[in-house]
């Protein structure tokens, strides 16, 4: 399965070549070329009654739901306060993904993120969501900050990609196919 931006170019030049290219062993591959360096939770509006980022908050809740020790994920380092802890990884929900992966939770914890999903906020009433408003959606916000843990199984801080090393993403792509990120 594919999961695509409406503007699947805005991250990525070919988004649909590069996951024709996935190979077959590969249960979850983002497809996007930008990443999010060390980006703080506190980049975002903060709950005034209790100075933590929204984004976080909800990131914490997201995450329970699936069954992790959402703090422990998200900040190892127990760094204080917890939204100062950073995020490295693929921007963005362009991903490939198998049904064997998503089948790696429960029918149970996906009913209770999509129950979660209804509600009018994530976290804190002080981050009410309104439909149609250009704002950030903290609860699809924090899904695309997460979908590389949840799906991918990665930590929250994957390190930025070198060619020939092991953090090299190419791994994931059969790099003679013809619309590889990888071709040599």
């Amino acid at each position: 399965m594919l999961f695509i931006h409406g503007d699947p170019f805005a991250h990525t030049p070919h988004p649909i070549e590069a996951a024709l290219c996935i190979r077959d062993d590969v249960h979850y591959a983002n497809i996007n070329s930008l990443w999010f360096a060390d980006r703080s939770w506190s980049t975002w509006a903060i709950d005034k009654n209790d100075s933590m980022a929204l984004m976080y908050k909800c990131a914490i809740y997201l995450l329970t739901l699936f069954g992790f020790d959402a703090d422990a994920q998200l900040n190892p380092d127990n760094i204080q306060p917890k939204d100062q802890s950073a995020i490295t990884a693929p921007c963005c929900a362009q991903f490939f993904v198998t049904k064997e992966r998503i089948q790696y939770y429960t029918y149970e914890q996906w009913s209770s993120v999509y129950n979660a999903s209804l509600e009018p906020y994530c976290a804190s009433p002080n981050a009410i969501e309104i439909t149609g408003e250009p704002d950030i959606k903290w609860f699809g916000g924090s899904f695309e900050h997460l979908w590389h843990i949840i799906l991918g199984l990665h930590s929250s801080k994957i390190p930025l990609p070198k060619p020939k090393t092991n953090s090299d993403l190419c791994h994931l792509f059969r790099s003679s196919c013809k619309g590889s990120p990888c071709l040599n």
